[in-house]
Parts: structure tokens; sequence; C-alpha cells
């Protein structure tokens, strides 16, 4: 629920805010969130650990760029289409470096999710032509 509602603030807030702007905000917005439930169970990371944090904060912002770049330049029914590629992504690198065979039922659903998804984009595009066919028409 709450990823939905982010896409859904990011895709609107594309049309007036610059996409670096958006990933700043969003930024200073889940510290403060994430924050709080982590003092409950807080143990001070070692060294190491604290590099792998600033990796994954690093790679977690470029992320966030990423798609809300795409956001200003594509349909966010496409862009969602085009992200759930992460999952045989994750598969591929987890099957690469740890040897891990996904089961049949990661697959099953991640062709549901997929399946789903592109039908989604491919009837939202349909529709959207079919509005400006009529736009067009009406204004003839």
């Amino acid at each position: 629920m709450f990823q939905t509602c982010n896409t859904v603030i990011v895709k609107k807030l594309t049309e007036t805010e610059h996409p670096d702007t958006i990933v700043l905000y969003h930024t200073l917005f889940i510290l403060p969130l994430s924050i709080i439930p982590a003092i409950y169970v807080w143990q001070t990371p070692t060294l190491e650990q604290w590099g792998w944090f600033a990796v994954i904060g690093g790679a977690g912002i470029l992320t966030q760029r990423a798609m809300t770049r795409a956001f200003v330049a594509a349909d966010a029914t496409f862009v969602l289409a085009m992200s759930y590629l992460r999952l045989p992504i994750a598969a591929f690198v987890g099957f690469a470096i740890f040897g891990e065979v996904p089961e049949i039922w990661v697959w099953v659903g991640a062709s549901v999710i997929c399946g789903s998804s592109a039908y989604i984009a491919h009837r939202e595009s349909t529709l959207a032509r079919e509005r400006q066919q009529q736009e067009k028409s009406d204004a003839a």
C-alpha cells in the first residue's frame, strides 16, 4: 500500500518538481520514518556494516532517482511494468553468487505479476489512444 502511495505521489510531483528535488525530499521524509522503528532494536553496527549501509543507501538513492526520472520520461504503467524485471535479475544474481535456485512458485508468481502488468500497461495505452481519437473526432 505504501509503495503504491509513493508511486502516485512521485508521479504527480514530476509534473511540477525536478526529479532530483523529489529524491531529496523522499530521502529526508523516509529517514526519520526508518529511524523510529530502528531505535527499538538498535545495535551499534561495526565499521564494515557502516560501509555496507553506505553502499545500500547510495544504491537506494540511485534507484529512486532512476525511477523518478523514468516517471518523467514515460507513463507510470509502463515504468512499473518494467520494474518487475528486478525479479528475474535478482534470481539470476542469487543463483550466480549464492547458488540459490528459486522454487517453481517464484516463477509462477512472477509470471502472473509480469503478465498482468504488461496487460494493464497495454490496455491503458490503448484506452489513451482511443480517448485521443475520440477527442479529435469530437473537436471536428
